[in-house]
């Protein structure tokens, strides 16, 4: 199986590596930037505000579908997507070089993170369709079950390897913005190198299957409209959405905990990552449940 997709298939080879290098780069300045905050004035603040901002994207799965949905030129929009990201941490960096360590900075910088966030999103659903079309049938399910290993394998290391860079470079935020920035660059050169079969594909595959005309709000009304006639589909949403504020919740709590307590600095990674682990899965697993039904 994993030599018919990752030797054999060269289009799916390319995007899972491209989406790897993306995933770990925006796993890595998250927790690299709870450590800045905590060096703040009024630390409890800043990662509160860290923890509540980018845990808004992850509520927002549904509308982050509805936008993926009417992307028509796939490969371009994620080869620019990730020339943007790219530049938004060269920016970062410039902000870090410029400014002294305090709120202003944190402020310019978590809205271009929650914009990265929301681009990863966005960009694991454009592939979706894409990844059904390169991958036969039967290897569709284990293909799924790849990119997913990808996201939750990165969301549980990331955090480590992004600290102990931190540390390498001695706490020097500029240099770590570059360095992350970086990921983001191979990502785009990996498919880059790639894009000529990709491009085909995706203009075959945009033959096929066009992007919806109606308007974005008219398709989320319908949407609702449609789960509320079926009470199990309204109970499996419930649930997601419960998993997802509760795994955020116990994830704030978890990091205001550790700079209360400086004793467990230096497990708290550690912690941070066990609590990150029960989280990404069981958001994946009630989301799962959910397309299942779907598409049942």
């Amino acid at each position: 199986m994993f030599q018919a997709l990752f030797l054999k298939n060269q289009q799916f080879r390319t995007i899972a590596v491209s989406r790897a290098f993306q995933a770990f780069g925006a796993t890595l300045f998250t927790y690299a930037f709870l450590v800045y905050a905590a060096e703040l004035p009024h630390a409890k603040l800043a990662v509160s505000v860290i923890s509540l901002v980018l845990a808004l994207p992850s509520m927002l799965q549904f509308f982050f579908g509805a936008i993926a949905g009417r992307v028509t030129q796939r490969i371009q929009w994620i080869l620019t997507t990730r020339l943007i990201e790219t530049a938004g941490y060269v920016v970062i960096a410039i902000v870090f070089a410029t400014t002294t360590p305090g709120w202003l900075p944190l402020l310019i910088i978590l809205p271009f993170l929650v914009l990265s966030d929301v681009i990863s999103n966005v960009a694991g659903l454009v592939l979706q369709p894409l990844i059904k079309h390169l991958v036969v049938d039967e290897h569709l399910e284990a293909a799924n079950g790849y990119m997913m290993a990808i996201n939750n394998t990165l969301a549980m290391v990331g955090g480590v390897i992004g600290v102990s860079l931190l540390a390498l470079v001695h706490h020097n935020f500029t240099i770590f913005a570059l360095l992350n920035g970086g990921f983001f660059l191979l990502s785009w050169v990996n498919l880059f190198i790639g894009r000529r079969q990709l491009l085909v594909t995706d203009r075959q595959f945009s033959d096929l299957v066009k992007p919806a005309d109606t308007h974005l709000r008219a398709m989320m009304v319908a949407g609702f409209a449609v789960v509320r006639q079926d009470a199990m589909m309204v109970y499996i949403i419930s649930m997601a959405g419960l998993v997802n504020l509760l795994g955020n919740a116990a994830q704030g709590l978890l990091q205001l905990s550790v700079l209360a307590n400086k004793q467990m600095w230096h497990g708290w990674l550690r912690d941070n990552l066990s609590v990150d682990r029960c989280w990404h899965r069981c958001r994946y697993r009630c989301w799962f449940v959910l397309i299942q039904w779907l598409f049942a």
